[in-house]
Parts: C-alpha cells; structure tokens; sequence
C-alpha cells in the first residue's frame, strides 16, 4: 500500500513487512508450538516489533490452538487465571466450526512478559509443565535486565528466541 511506513509501531498484521530476522523468530516460535514446546520466550530490544509477530503468530497457528491475548499480564496469579478462564472460554465458544476443536490445546500469548508478577511467572511455569497439561504460553521481553530476569525466572523449561 503506497504512504504505509513499514517501521511504524502497530500491531494490525496486515501492515507486516516480512524480513529474514522476523521470518526466522516467527518460524522457530511455530515450529516449537508444534513440537509441543510449552513455554517460548521472544527477546528483542524494545520497539522492534514483538507484539506484531506475536498476533502473526497467533494467527498462523490458530487452526491447531485456541489462542488468547493476555492483555493484562501484571495480574498475581489469582486475577490473572481468572481472567485467562474467562477469556479461554469465550474464545472456544467463537471459535465455532473454523476454528480449532473444542479440545485442542490452549495458547496464551503474553506480551511485555516482564510485567508478570514473581508469583505469576511460577504459576505460569508450573501450570505448563504440568503432566496432561494442554496449556502452552509464549511471551515477549525487552533485552536488559528486566527481560533477563523473566528468563531466568522461566529457567530450563522455556525455548528462548532472539529477535534481532
């Protein structure tokens, strides 16, 4: 589309421009969804365009997850699961006939992970990694401190990708 700026911040996926670095985030964090990867973290300087490729991803893997955008990631554990309930439930009821089946593993998308309570984050961990356990989540942190903390915090269990 003439005038669009390719580098202006958005998250309207039709506004992507496709580069080899994003390409390649975006394929690792599929290819891990599908091989069964619980927990995936995408690292990248701040602004670079995280929360884009994280709607991208969404919806390229949609027909096998019913995926949610957890919006409101600075939640402690009680509010943030009662949320993530809510918004899973409303997500399989609208996903009807062309979206995934009703018992197809559940992703939450999470940006700016590193607002993620402690207490959260261990939850979120535990809750993925748990035997029988159809709940994947990726999330999104800046380099720096606070995004080394998240994946620290993650520890072993979580596929890191760089976005560079």
């Amino acid at each position: 589309m003439p005038g669009r700026d390719p580098f202006a911040a958005t998250h309207d996926t039709d506004a992507y421009v496709a580069r080899p670095a994003t390409e390649r985030a975006l394929h690792a964090l599929e290819e891990g969804l599908r091989a069964g990867e619980r927990l995936l973290l995408l690292r990248g300087p701040s602004g670079i365009g995280k929360t884009l490729l994280l709607r991208l991803l969404g919806e390229r893997v949609g027909d096998a997850f019913h995926v949610v955008h957890v919006d409101v990631p600075s939640l402690e554990p009680d509010d943030f699961w009662a949320w993530v309930e809510g918004s899973l439930t409303a997500t399989v009821r609208s996903a009807g006939r062309a979206g995934p089946p009703d018992d197809a593993p559940r992703l939450l998308v999470i940006d700016d992970g590193e607002t993620l309570p402690p207490a959260t984050v261990a939850a979120l961990g535990a809750a993925t990694t748990a035997v029988g356990s159809r709940l994947h989540a990726v999330l999104t942190a800046t380099d720096g401190e606070a995004g080394d903390a998240l994946a620290d915090a993650l520890g072993q269990r979580v596929l890191a990708v760089a976005l560079e």
